[in-house]
């Protein structure tokens, strides 16, 4: 065999291990490989063998796992791209869930409520998993946990149906699927996207304190809608990297401090009542302190005020 025969097959060799580290696109793959030919024939040229070249090439470009992480970064401001089977395993587990509520909520004409609107953003987000684009990843892996945490106290408490063990186990499974399995997988961006996600719940915990029709469709006070106003705002402002979108954040923070104030004292006639409050008051906590750190996060990876769209297709 050829020294340049040898060569492409390390060079090939090399491409896979940077695909199987991150499954970065074929343009990137291109554009690394590109790299590492022009500094071997660099190399080559000062008088290094073939062999030699590649090795000090590969060398000076970096291991392929510290750098597929690290481009696929620069590519996707919100972390690095999971792998097709990690997104579609996660968005199999969540799928049956926002189909069976979406029927539920059309059948009972209630798809145009609030109760409705949240499965169809839940319905969309799972879509958006399934394509890898990583500012759904971020929000869906910070809404898994919180919704976990509310469900295993309730079912401790006051029991459950076998519907929502499996609306457990399904959604621990999409957890592991969508978490980082890398050191730096994760970035700034992404990280303060992911804090929105408890920040969303705490904001819908506070939408309990008042219903409004009979139907069952909940709507909470002024208070609770700025608070879920808040949020969504701070959620887009994240996803454009806009610093009006930290500001929205802090306002969250500060709406859904203020909703502690009657959740603290509300007056409990449910059984374990303690667990009961506790349900209501963590959440808003939580929330409270995950949509302030999104918003210092937010606005030291803001690139503008009013933010770009590079990205979101990521």
């Amino acid at each position: 065999m050829s020294d340049d025969d040898d060569l492409d097959t390390r060079i090939a060799r090399y491409r896979t291990e940077l695909q199987s580290e991150a499954d970065l696109a074929r343009g990137d793959l291109d554009e690394l490989e590109d790299h590492l030919r022009c500094l071997t024939a660099e190399l080559r040229e000062r008088g290094l063998p073939a062999t030699a070249a590649l090795a000090e090439a590969a060398r000076r470009l970096g291991d392929p796992a510290a750098l597929a992480r690290e481009h696929a970064k620069v590519g996707a401001p919100f972390g690095a791209r999971i792998s097709r089977t990690r997104a579609w395993s996660a968005a199999a587990l969540l799928a049956p869930f926002g189909v069976y509520f979406l029927y539920t909520n059309a059948s009972a004409g209630r798809l145009l409520s609030s109760a409705g609107a949240e499965t169809m953003l839940a319905c969309a987000l799972v879509v958006a998993v399934a394509l890898r684009l990583s500012w759904a990843r971020m929000f869906v892996l910070g809404t898994l946990p919180f919704t976990l945490a509310t469900m295993i106290p309730w079912l401790l408490a006051w029991g459950g149906t076998r519907f929502m063990l499996i609306q457990i186990v399904a959604y621990a499974g999409a957890i592991v699927f969508l978490a980082p399995w890398r050191r730096r997988e994760m970035s700034r961006a992404g990280l303060g996207l992911m804090l929105m996600g408890p920040a969303y719940g705490g904001a819908a915990t506070l939408t309990m304190f008042e219903m409004s029709r009979m139907s069952g469709d909940l709507f909470g006070s002024p208070l609770a809608l700025l608070a879920i106003g808040a949020v969504l705002a701070g959620s887009l402002g994240g996803m454009l990297r806009a610093r009006w979108g930290a500001i929205a954040c802090l306002g969250a923070s500060c709406a859904l401090a203020a909703g502690l104030v009657p959740a603290w004292t509300l007056d409990v006639n449910y059984s374990h009542p303690a667990v009961f409050r506790a349900l209501i008051v963590v959440p808003l906590a939580v929330g409270m302190a995950t949509s302030l750190a999104a918003a210092v996060l937010g606005w030291r990876a803001a690139r503008s005020t009013t933010g770009t769209l590079r990205g979101l297709i990521a």
